[in-house]
């Protein structure tokens, strides 16, 4: 339980963080990928959960 919520939070500070850089450089493009990716990372890391 203690490691799930903590890589929520880790994602969570990973998308703050990619929206400061987006937000800063005014490019909402940046932003939208650096979603993605995080999307895709969550559905690999739930991918894994299920085949192990």
């Amino acid at each position: 339980m203690k490691k799930e919520s903590l890589k929520k939070f880790v994602l969570f500070k990973q998308e703050m963080m990619w929206l400061f850089v987006a937000s800063s450089v005014g490019n909402l493009e940046i932003l939208e990928k650096a979603r993605e990716k995080i999307k895709n990372l969550e559905a690999l890391d739930i991918y894994n959960k299920i085949v192990n």
